[in-house]
C-alpha cells in the first residue's frame, strides 16, 4: 500500500470516497460530495473543521502524510483555530497506536 499512498500524496485532488475505502468516518462527511473532485489541502481542513479525534487524523495521515495535513492547516490558517491546529499537530506527533 506504500506506493499508492505516495501516490495519492502527490495529488492536489482527491475524491471523499477514497478516504472512506481506507476508514474515514463518514460521519465527517456528512456535507459532501463524496465523488466529487476536491482540492486536497480544502479537503483535508474541511474535514478537520467537521470533527478530528486520533482515529480521523491518522487516516488523513496515512493517506496524505503529516506534511500535506500541516501544509494545508498553513494555508488555511484563518480558517483553523489555534485549538484545532495544535490538538492536530499532537495527534501528528503520535506514533501509529499498536496493533
Amino acid at each position: 500500500m506504500t506506493t499508492s499512498v505516495s501516490k495519492k500524496n502527490s495529488l492536489h485532488t482527491v475524491k471523499p470516497k477514497e478516504l472512506l475505502k481506507i476508514g474515514l468516518d463518514p460521519a465527517v462527511l456528512w456535507n459532501v460530495d463524496r465523488d466529487r473532485e476536491i482540492d486536497s489541502s480544502i479537503f483535508i481542513v474541511a474535514t478537520l473543521r467537521n470533527g478530528y479525534n486520533e482515529k480521523i487524523v491518522l487516516t488523513l495521515k496515512e493517506y496524505f502524510g503529516t506534511d500535506m495535513i500541516l501544509t494545508s492547516l498553513n494555508k488555511h490558517r484563518n480558517r483553523v483555530s489555534d485549538k484545532l491546529f495544535h490538538s492536530v499537530d499532537k495527534y501528528l506527533d503520535q506514533s501509529l497506536p499498536a496493533a
